[in-house]
């Protein structure tokens, strides 16, 4: 095969659009870089990728209720670059634009080349989408390149009965599987594409793509089993989730719908294009179409059964909807150019708009990126670092793993967040405490008996505390003084410690205690 200039030109284009590419991503979360958690989300996320590369098994994710198989890829990058608030930001970049190729490769598999250069510039503007809080690092933003490679293997075995895509789509299957359970229906995906094929693979072929599927999760079954957390991986993944979370909060069924409806409310011209392109696509190339639509069925499904109502939550569809709004458009050009172009712009400027962030909020404010205040967790920290030694444990009411990251230091009882203690809230701001798994407050009861934490710290934000996403202060602080479930913690607070330490600033308060050994003021009874 002769290679001529004009190929030599392609090539360096295409390198030249991925280079842009890449520059372009960390624009889109230039405004909150100065920040080093912008949730305790992604606090959570790295003090669990701690917890692991120290040899700590960890227990339960808050947020997520599952076993933690998506921090497999962050826990090898943390054995190598150890991760920080900062460092995960790089990481953060890095996955979005894995993600926005991921995109470009899906489109190029279905319509010309220009189309797949338009896909990847909006991956990493559109991408983003702040609305759905896809500017967190979150369980969302560590699946989606996965995901979208996942969906890109199927549509390329479906379309060039490639066998390589078929390995990688079944190992990529598994590896959703492992990383967030509610994404088993999205894994069965694989077999829709092929029985769509019409041509079941031969033995030895069926053979390595089922090996393919189960060799993650066998490795990590396998581990579980033989690190003692196997019972701990089904209750945190079904009974907790079906049984406690769900019974503590009524609302918990509406959920779903009610982020559907905010995704139609918030980005109403993505969805809309996105199914004008999903038409298109079953119109064209009907089995591609059929394969694109039961996807997304799989991600609308993993909406209804995910148990919570977070905004990121939504980011699950993005890349296969920005790979459905690019054939959108090419729907709209085989109408009309003037208005394919007209909605190319539209959907351009709606991508570079994130960009501007950082200008409209210095219009705002008089500073070209949002600084939090978290002087309250970085002076809790550096007082616990001086008062004990490393490998100490502490304890902290009120869920804030920053101040566990910023002291170096892990918590007492094995469910950090203390979810199954305080109730449905994961921040122990509840307003009620349904939700409380009795026997796991009896463990916390025996540790605070037995193996009681060097430092206690009472955190708690004030009316002024507001997060962005969603947006809203934190209130109705679960006061463990209040209620009869609590009274252990409390005596023992009150006679076993001395608090040593207050913490104020404007938005919160950190009030630390130290334990006092053998000076004990009264007998605590649980």
């Amino acid at each position: 095969m002769k290679f001529c200039s004009n190929d030599l030109i392609v090539l360096r284009s295409k390198y030249l659009l991925y280079l842009v590419a890449l520059l372009l991503a960390p624009l889109g979360i230039l405004l909150y870089s100065d920040y080093d958690f912008i949730s305790s989300d992604t606090a959570e996320i790295l003090y669990h990728v701690k917890e692991i590369n120290s040899g700590i098994i960890p227990y339960r994710d808050s947020f997520t209720h599952h076993y933690l198989g998506f921090l497999l890829p962050l826990v090898l990058i943390d054995r190598f670059i150890p991760l920080d608030g900062h460092s995960l930001w790089i990481v953060a970049v890095l996955y979005n634009f894995i993600t926005a190729i991921g995109v470009a490769l899906c489109v190029s598999e279905i319509l010309p080349q220009r189309y797949a250069n338009l896909a990847l510039l909006l991956g990493v503007s559109l991408g983003w989408i702040p609305e759905w809080q896809g500017v967190i690092f979150n369980v969302q933003t560590m699946t989606l390149p996965f995901l979208i490679f996942y969906i890109w293997a199927q549509v390329d075995f479906l379309k060039n009965g490639n066998g390589s895509s078929l390995y990688l789509g079944c190992f990529l299957a598994g590896a959703l599987i492992t990383f967030d359970q509610r994404l088993v229906p999205a894994a069965m995906v694989i077999l829709a594409a092929l029985l769509m094929r019409g041509v079941w693979p031969a033995k030895r072929e069926t053979v390595i793509a089922l090996v393919s599927f189960l060799s993650l999760p066998a490795v990590l079954f396998t581990w579980l089993i033989l690190n003692g957390a196997l019972n701990d991986f089904v209750f945190q993944t079904l009974l907790f989730p079906l049984i406690y979370r769900n019974a503590g909060n009524k609302q918990a069924a509406a959920w779903p719908f009610k982020l559907l409806l905010f995704a139609l409310k918030t980005a109403p011209f993505l969805i809309l294009l996105a199914a004008l392109g999903l038409a298109v696509l079953i119109k064209k190339e009907r089995k591609t179409g059929l394969l694109l639509s039961i996807n997304l069925a799989a991600l609308v499904l993993y909406l209804l059964i995910g148990g919570a109502g977070a905004p990121n939550y939504l980011m699950i569809l993005v890349p296969l909807l920005l790979v459905l709004c690019v054939a959108g458009i090419e729907g709209v050009y085989s109408f009309s150019r003037r208005a394919g172009v007209l909605v190319t712009g539209l959907l351009l400027l709606l991508g570079f708009s994130v960009y501007l962030a950082p200008l409209q909020y210095y219009r705002a404010t008089g500073k070209w990126r949002y600084q939090a205040d978290e002087r309250t967790f970085k002076e809790t920290a550096e007082f616990i670092e001086e008062q004990t030694a490393p490998g100490v444990k502490i304890l902290v009411w009120g869920y804030q793993p920053q101040i566990y990251l910023y002291s170096n230091r892990f918590s007492s009882f094995k469910d950090m967040g203390l979810i199954t203690v305080t109730g449905t809230s994961s921040a122990g701001v509840a307003v009620n405490r349904e939700g409380i798994v009795p026997e796991m407050l009896k463990e916390f009861n025996k540790m605070l008996s037995e193996q009681p934490p060097a430092i206690i710290v009472i955190y708690k934000p004030h009316a002024k505390r507001c997060g962005g996403f969603p947006k809203g202060c934190l209130k109705n602080y679960l006061d463990y003084a209040k209620y009869p479930e609590f009274s252990y913690f409390r005596c023992k607070l009150e006679n076993s410690y001395r608090m040593v330490k207050e913490v104020e600033h404007e938005e919160d308060s950190a009030y630390v205690y130290k334990r006092i050994k053998g000076e004990e003021h009264g007998e605590c009874k649980f």
